[in-house]
């Protein structure tokens, strides 16, 4: 059977703030992968809390299919049951059978995965979930399509309205991908805001009994650190792509898109 404790999800687009609430996760107790990516503090201040693993079996995957982290093309429909993919399958339950199954980590609390790339690939990481016999449990990071245009802009240059059609495209399949799963939404304006509400209600949603005090105390929620905010870059697009990615975006924020959903 599943193990329903094990396995924690942390989806979001890049620059999302996915890495801040792993970190605070982590803080709190949760394990993370014994092997996670470098750090790059001109990039990420506090790391990208990245199983270094599955980053590499994302890239191969997108490669493999001809896409990148970067590429707003939706993947071929038949991806899923492509030789290319299917045979990295075993490689994935592995990864998650060594690093999230509750002998591995010795934890009562879940094991938690972060990688904005999960948000595209999300399909192949349930089947291997099902493979593992997990039963992840799902957080979905939101922040405005505007915010995320203009930190991928400082980041790594990508024009303002490519930025917004890849936020809108790394939601759109994330949302099909998750229809049936139970998730719940953190918005990282809304973190940042009231911290200690927030991981109070996180917590609460997700059914953990953590240290909540210790990760406020670590640093890993830091207003200094949003320096891409919504005003900053929001009036410059009045196009459809930038339309529909924010009805899309308030509509996740009231958690209207997901019957399964949980809107902190």
């Amino acid at each position: 059977n599943p193990d329903p404790r094990h396995g924690l999800l942390i989806l979001g687009m890049h620059r999302s703030g996915t890495s801040m609430v792993a970190e605070v996760l982590h803080r709190c107790g949760l394990p993370v992968a014994a092997e996670l990516i470098p750090d790059e503090p001109a990039v990420n201040q506090r790391g990208f809390w990245e199983d270094r693993r599955m980053v590499q079996i994302n890239e191969e995957l997108l490669d493999s299919l001809g896409s990148s982290w970067f590429d707003c093309r939706p993947l071929p429909p038949d991806w899923l049951s492509r030789p290319e993919v299917t045979e990295k399958l075993d490689a994935a339950a592995s990864l998650l059978t060594d690093n999230y199954a509750a002998a591995a980590t010795g934890s009562d609390l879940p094991g938690l995965a972060k990688d904005p790339r999960l948000c595209r690939l999300l399909p192949f990481w349930l089947q291997a979930c099902s493979q593992a016999r997990l039963a992840p449990r799902v957080i979905i990071v939101l922040r405005s399509p505007a915010a995320v245009a203009d930190s991928l802009l400082r980041r790594d240059s990508l024009p303002l309205a490519y930025g917004m059609q890849l936020w809108l495209a790394n939601y759109q399949v994330l949302l099909r991908a998750s229809q049936t799963l139970e998730i719940t939404l953190v918005d990282y304006d809304d973190f940042l805001d009231a911290p200690e509400l927030q991981l109070k209600q996180l917590l609460q949603s997700l059914q953990l009994d953590a240290d909540s005090d210790s990760a406020l105390g670590s640093g890993a929620v830091d207003n200094a650190l949003r320096r891409s905010r919504p005003s900053a870059s929001e009036e410059q697009h009045s196009d459809a792509t930038r339309h529909y990615a924010y009805v899309l975006y308030e509509a996740l924020k009231a958690g209207q898109l997901s019957p399964a959903g949980r809107k902190l």
